[in-house]
């Protein structure tokens, strides 16, 4: 089996946990908190329901040296949130990333690690730059799968006949794929839909939920999961993930795009077609991106 670890157990750390038990794809699970007696809280609770996992998974909380021979390492630190801009949430997220990022070098570990601290893309592409590690970002999973669900609900279909992505930032800047999005092969723009309003509502989709309950959990939990799993079991499946872009006139940049996922991370991305629009739109998030991140590299 495997060993997972994950730096920052608040309530996406935590809900990335209860997902990898309740699917049973570790048989170790580290949980680091700089909060010690959260994450050994969280312990606890998780061992609770350890009658009705899969399979019998061992947590450990609050030991770096555990994660020497994780396969996955998964980064969800985070300070304020803002939700009006996650890009306003940068400063925070990086010192809380320089705290972490030491102690996860002297560890040893040496696998692939999940950033899906926010501003996802940016915070993934310093941490590559600053550890030197295989770093895969969450990027657009979670934005793909809202617009995959909000197209479903609209057609009254499932989702998963839904072929369509979020693309670029997991931010203000992202776009739809719409010039390649379909439902079973047909054309999505065949079908009666608002998409301008559909893409609007899946861009600012954390708004009424960070309003309300003033965080998000269950949907980014779940898809961190989704690509622990594609990473694990070697699966290929192509998912919208963040990672270093160097075509499409990006220079080596964090950007979400779909990517083939399995043992060692991005295995490879199929070249895609773009409208004028859509790579306009493109690089327009490799600006934000890189714009943003120049300021915590000087």
């Amino acid at each position: 089996m495997s060993k997972i670890g994950i730096i920052g157990i608040g309530h996406v750390g935590s809900h990335v946990a209860s997902a990898i038990l309740q699917q049973g794809l570790c048989d170790t699970l580290v949980l680091i908190d700089k909060d010690e007696k959260k994450a050994i809280a969280h312990g606890y609770d998780l061992v609770d329901a350890s009658p009705y996992y899969p399979i019998q998974t061992k947590i450990k909380c609050n030991d770096y040296s555990e994660l020497k021979d994780a396969d996955i390492v998964v980064i969800s630190v985070a300070g304020s949130i803002v939700c009006e801009s996650r890009l306003k949430e940068t400063q925070t997220s990086i010192e809380c990333c320089d705290e972490v990022i030491p102690l996860l070098l002297k560890s040893g570990f040496h696998g692939i690690v999940l950033s899906i601290t926010n501003p996802c893309d940016i915070v993934a592409n310093y941490i590559a730059l600053k550890t030197g590690l295989n770093v895969i970002g969450s990027g657009t999973t979670l934005d793909s799968s809202r617009l995959k669900t909000l197209i479903a609900i609209e057609l009254g279909i499932n989702p998963n006949s839904v072929n369509a992505f979020m693309l670029g930032e997991h931010g203000d800047s992202q776009f739809p794929y719409l010039s390649n999005a379909n439902v079973c092969g047909k054309p999505i723009s065949e079908f009666k839909l608002d998409l301008n309003k559909i893409v609007h509502q899946t861009r600012f989709r954390a708004v009424p939920i960070f309003d309300s309950k003033h965080c998000t959990e269950f949907g980014i939990g779940t898809c961190a999961a989704k690509l622990i799993k594609a990473i694990l079991t070697d699966s290929k499946e192509l998912l919208p993930v963040s990672y270093f872009v160097d075509n499409y006139g990006v220079n080596h940049v964090y950007l979400s795009l779909p990517c083939f996922v399995g043992k060692s991370g991005v295995i490879s991305r199929p070249d895609l077609s773009f409208t004028n629009e859509e790579l306009a739109q493109l690089l327009n998030c490799s600006n934000v991106i890189q714009t943003k991140l120049k300021e915590f590299l000087k």
